[in-house]
């Protein structure tokens, strides 16, 4: 394992699958720390315009902004 901590945001609008993401990965063996978990892609592009981050792992399908939307806006 090396130092390096990728920083890992997780959007997912259903709280048990993103609980579980969250919780059954482990994170760790793979350099990564989850950061925050976000319940909409809306609250996921207000938390990265502040914070630092990696990875985003994210639902596709949500309401109001898709991950697709939350993909394009933080390559925009």
């Amino acid at each position: 394992m090396g130092s390096v901590r990728y920083k890992v945001l997780i959007v997912e609008d259903e709280t048990y699958i993103r609980n579980s993401l969250v919780r059954l990965i482990d994170w760790e063996s793979i350099d990564c720390v989850v950061v925050n978990s976000c319940e909409s892609g809306e609250e996921a592009q207000e938390y990265i315009r502040t914070n630092e981050v990696d990875i985003v792992v994210s639902d596709i399908r949500m309401e109001g902004m898709s991950g697709l939307d939350l993909a394009k806006a933080i390559k925009d």
